[in-house]
Parts: C-alpha cells; structure tokens; sequence
C-alpha cells in the first residue's frame, strides 16, 4: 500500500525514478480500487452509462495525473524519456512496447534522471551493490507472469461485473435474473414497453447490453444491434405472426447458436444468437415454440 500512497504524493513529480515494485503496486490497488468503486456504484444505482459509474468516474479522473507521473518515473528508471509515454496511443503494437518498458528493469546506475532507486537496499529481494546476496528475479517470469496474472484478474473482475449487471452477462439471463440496470435500460431506449414482462435475454455486446441484444417477452420476440452510425435497429415478431424457427448454425462453447424466426409473411423473418452456456441457447428457444403453440391454439379458439 506505501507504493501506492507514494504514488500519490509524488503525483505531479514527473522527474527522478520509480522501480518496477512502485509501478505495478500502484497499478494493482489501483485496478482494485476502481473495481470496488464500481460494485458500489451498482449497488447503489450510481451508474449513468454502459459501465460508467460515479464514483468510478471520479476515481478515474483523480488518478489520472498520478498514473502518468509514475509511468514516467518508471521509463526514467530504465534510462527513457517521460516521452515514450506516449508510444502507448499507438494502436495495438504501442500498448504492448509500453508493456515492455514497464516490466524491463532498473537501470543499474545512475542515469541522467537521477540514483538507481534500488540502490538503498531497502528493498530485499533485489540484486545491487549494497545487498550482494540477494538474486535478480529472471526477467522473462516478468513478461509471462504479469500479463498473465492482469489477464486472469481481468477476466475475474469482468465476471463479477457482468453478475451485477454493469457488463452483459456471458450467458442467456431469465427474466428473474435480469439486472434491473439493464432492464430500465430496455425500457428507457423502447426495446420494450414499460409492463412488459422479459422471458430470456442474452447480448453479445462486450461493454454494453445496447451493442446487441435477443430477447423474449410475453409477447413478442425481439433482435436488436447498434449499427455504424451507433443507431439502434429494433426488429421484432409478434407470435401470431411467427410461422416457424429454424437453427442456422448450432454453437460451442466458443461460439453462439443462430435460429431464424420466420413469419408467415414472405421474407420476413429476423435472426437470434444465444449463448449455448448452461443451455441457455435451448430454453430460449423451447420458451419461443411454446409461445408460438399457445398463439394458434388461440387463433382455432377464437374462430
């Protein structure tokens, strides 16, 4: 916790070094902080947009000025310029030789930035002239542990986003498990009419449900996307209207099922993807072919 508390207290230093240690504790509690932040958001519906929160918003912008003042610190440290920071708005390529530059060490004497921050033999466990004992962690378990250890707690984080709804859920939801968030969501952008009743709803977006979406309800079945101009084409069928369903392609565990709902009007239909996680793919569509069976037994009644 110190590193990050130093952190914070040298924010607009933008001189002198910082050691591999200070960087990636900072980065830690930091990730750790913002996550905390955001299941409190949830929690208390402080949330206004796909995944922005505000406490989550605020957190952000009050640590902006210190992750790029030890960012900094930390290409100093291995004889850079605060300037390769920059290297990071490179698409792809520039995000993975910043990657490079953090986890690469110390320069072991001192550089134009100032003293090897090592040099004290404060920090046991690192190899310098004050501590001859002591051993040089391996640089490669640097490069395939922290990139490991951020993908892991990544995916774990964004798990645990996704069951308090701030991302979509990996799998087909019940109506009952819908995050309420999402559900207004659908409400306030006129997927759905208010009293609607939601059946299953599954999205394939990454950060937001409005990137695409398949959903049953009481009364129709409904394909949603977000085209290039970032409007938002609502398709639906009402069951009356709906002739048969039919599997285009069956999925994985890596991959969606697609089923074309076909009306009785010519060339009208519209195509859902479900997840096939926990058969979500199959209840979906069970759900749908009672619905459309409980439709026309209506329509015989009615004549």
């Amino acid at each position: 916790m110190n590193w990050y508390l130093d952190a914070l207290k040298n924010y607009a230093v933008f001189k002198g070094r910082s050691q591999r240690k200070a960087y990636w504790f900072f980065q830690l509690v930091s990730l750790t902080i913002a996550i905390l932040l955001a299941v409190i958001d949830a929690a208390t519906g402080n949330v206004y947009g796909p995944g922005l929160g505000l406490l989550t918003g605020l957190y952000t912008l009050a640590i902006i000025v210190p992750a790029i003042s030890v960012t900094v610190r930390r290409l100093h440290d291995s004889g850079r310029s605060g300037w390769w920071c920059f290297i990071g708005l490179v698409p792809i390529i520039g995000g993975f030789v910043l990657l490079i530059f953090m986890v690469l060490d110390s320069d072991p004497n001192a550089n134009v930035y100032g003293p090897n921050p090592k040099s004290s033999g404060s920090n046991p466990g690192f190899e310098n002239a004050e501590n001859p004992d002591s051993r040089t962690v391996p640089l490669w378990r640097y490069f395939v542990g922290i990139p490991a250890g951020l993908i892991i707690f990544s995916l774990t984080a964004y798990g645990l986003l996704a069951g308090i709804g701030i991302f979509p859920s990996t799998e087909v939801l019940a109506g009952a498990k819908l995050p309420d968030s999402q559900l207004q969501t659908l409400v306030s952008e006129n997927i759905i009419d208010e009293g609607e009743t939601v059946e299953y709803f599954y999205s394939q977006g990454l950060l937001s449900i409005l990137e695409d979406g398949n959903l049953l309800t009481d009364r129709r079945v409904i394909s949603f996307f977000e085209n290039d101009e970032n409007e938002l084409e609502i398709y639906e069928l009402y069951f009356p209207e709906i002739y048969n369903v039919e599997l285009l392609h069956q999925g994985s565990s890596l991959e969606d099922s697609v089923y074309q709902v076909n009306a009785y009007e010519e060339d009208v239909w519209l195509q859902v993807f479900l997840s096939t996680e926990a058969r979500g793919d199959v209840r979906f569509i069970e759900a749908l072919e009672n619905k459309i069976d409980k439709a026309r037994l209506e329509a015989v009644f009615s004549e």
